[in-house]
């Protein structure tokens, strides 16, 4: 992708004066729900809560990526942004782990320039189950997932290799659980923190470079070393759960143990009559 600072900055002028959504696209927002009252709100107005929507959709408008990745897509707000924003030559590939985008039409379903998927974003196998092929030279990588360090550093991790030599990686709620330490990790590329502008809960932009040393590996390549990241990744996951079970599972016969002491004490007290 080119000019991105240029972009930024466009975007970042533009995004107080707001964008119109089309009544098509809303038109799965139940009036009589709160929480569809809510978000609708959101999509129209902008602001500290949703100007992050309007962000995305001048976004993809402004720039000239081509392939657009979105993780995490929990009932589709943020789908219908980008969609509202892309070109003919734009493909969207979005993922949840869940199949519930309410607020995403039947229109958006049945374009061409949205895929999406279903299963967990680490796991490489989701694309193949999802007969989709690993997508390469993501242009703009947007993260919405679950709001913890952990994930938001393992997805980073693996879909790093994935990304064009100059791309885009925006990441959601920022300032949420110990994300934040991610952000702040993240030295090796240029970083915007567009909280002000477009989320409250923390919103950024990275501005990924890959060094001039790693250019030489074929998609081939890039596409292995992913997926033996997603592997890594995985292993790390199953190994931590193994260690959390086996001390859970240490602490209850501690506390078995005690519970006996107890009763053997109180038994051997009552039978002595004390």
């Amino acid at each position: 992708m080119k000019n991105i600072p240029e972009i930024l900055k466009t975007i970042a002028e533009l995004t107080p004066k707001g964008v119109v959504y089309p009544p098509r696209l809303l038109r799965n927002h139940n009036q009589d729900i709160e929480l569809d009252k809510e978000v609708l709100k959101y999509l129209v107005q902008g602001g500290e809560a949703g100007g992050y929507y309007h962000w995305l959709t001048l976004l993809i408008q402004h720039s000239d990526a081509k392939l657009i990745v979105e993780l995490g897509n929990r009932y589709g707000s943020s789908t219908i942004a980008m969609y509202h924003g892309l070109k003919t030559d734009q493909i969207l590939m979005s993922l949840d782990i869940d199949k519930d985008q309410r607020y995403v039409t039947q229109e958006i379903f049945d374009s061409p320039k949205v895929k999406f998927i279903y299963g967990d974003c680490i796991d490489f196998n989701t694309y193949e189950q999802n007969n989709v092929s690993i997508p390469i030279n993501i242009d703009i990588l947007f993260t919405d997932t679950i709001h913890f360090y952990e994930q938001v550093s393992a997805e980073y991790e693996v879909y790093e290799l994935l990304l064009s030599d100059e791309a885009l990686v925006i990441i959601d709620d920022i300032n949420l659980n110990d994300k934040r330490k991610f952000w702040d990790e993240l030295t090796s590329h240029a970083k915007y923190d567009l909280t002000e502008l477009c989320h409250a809960s923390g919103f950024g932009a990275v501005h990924y470079i890959r060094p001039k040393s790693e250019r030489m590996r074929t998609k081939e390549e890039r596409i292995q070393i992913a997926l033996q990241r997603s592997s890594t990744v995985w292993k790390n996951r199953f190994h931590k759960l193994n260690n959390e079970q086996s001390l859970l599972s240490q602490r209850i016969n501690e506390i078995r143990k005690t519970q006996r002491k107890k009763w053997i004490k109180k038994a051997i007290a009552t039978l002595s009559g004390k």
